[in-house]
């Protein structure tokens, strides 16, 4: 390990809120630089045990927040494509070495960082047009650790992802139709203000949601149809491959059971990706179609 990555592990694991910062400013330029394309697998899974321990010293929920959406904004603004793979699997790595030792009064910010984690990996594709060697190098990642069968990976953390990923994937693809008049203040606080790198374009999108009030049929339908054209243009079938995988192979039947939750959710049949018939056609043991 270079003394540049043992320094910044070293400050980004203080118990020194400053300290801490001012680490994860460096590990952003440093990312950006063409030192960083030589880092291999186990120096960024060193950093990343750095970023897991600046996660688990950082206290009260506004910090949280903040610190757990500027992760993730390390894999949809900072990481050089070179090396993203790799910063996607140590991340992997290190929650899942560490997710024992996760005490009750942490795991939810945790369960947070993993789904600003997702988010941000899905903006960078979408703003990329969902590049195909990239998309698989995420779906494989994905599969291959949270996903798998494997006995050492934590159930919890599987189904967590199966909770989540579609809500990200909606999340991304129709920011810009969001409807905050129907949003509870929970949804709110759980959904935008826990997210420092949104907050600007919510606040946006709140301003002008009275005019949205007032449109016509007419303009809904065309609302609609946008909607449309960035589903054809999203590849949701290639995104749910790791959980169509999973369940067929898994070996464990609560895993399989939690992945077709996912292939058959409501929204993929409102999106017009499966029919609302699909789910009483399926047997445990029958193979899923796709779509």
């Amino acid at each position: 390990m270079s003394s540049t990555t043992k320094t910044l592990v070293r400050k980004l694991a203080h118990n020194d809120a400053s300290v801490r910062e001012e680490a994860y400013n460096a590990l952003k330029s440093f990312l950006k630089s063409k030192s960083s394309k030589k880092l291999d697998l186990l120096e960024l899974e060193k950093l990343w045990k750095g970023l897991y321990f600046s996660m688990w010293y950082c206290d009260k929920p506004i910090p949280q927040q903040s610190l757990a959406g500027n992760l993730g904004k390390l894999f949809s603004e900072v990481i050089s494509e070179s090396c993203l793979k790799d910063f996607h699997e140590a991340f992997w790595l290190v929650i899942l070495k560490e997710w024992p030792t996760i005490d009750k009064w942490r795991i939810d910010k945790y369960l947070m960082l993993i789904r600003r984690v997702i988010r941000h990996q899905i903006f960078r594709l979408n703003a990329s047009q969902w590049p195909q060697e990239q998309l698989d190098d995420f779906l494989n990642v994905l599969q291959s650790l949270p996903l798998s069968d494997d006995p050492k990976v934590p159930k919890a953390l599987s189904y967590h992802i199966c909770d989540l990923f579609l809500d990200e994937i909606e999340y991304v693809i129709f920011k810009d139709f969001r409807d905050y008049s129907e949003e509870s203040d929970e949804d709110e606080e759980d959904e935008e203000s826990d997210d420092d790198d949104d907050d600007e374009d919510d606040e946006k999108d709140k301003s002008e949601k009275p005019s949205l009030q007032k449109n016509t049929e007419k303009t809904e339908e065309e609302i609609r149809t946008k909607k449309q054209e960035i589903l054809s243009s999203t590849p949701i079938s290639k995104l749910l491959e790791p959980f169509r995988h999973t369940s067929l192979n898994a070996k464990f039947k609560p895993l399989r059971e939690k992945c077709k939750e996912v292939l058959y959710d409501d929204r993929l049949k409102e999106w017009g990706l499966i029919k609302s018939d699909d789910k009483d056609d399926d047997s445990d043991d029958e193979e899923w179609k796709g779509f």
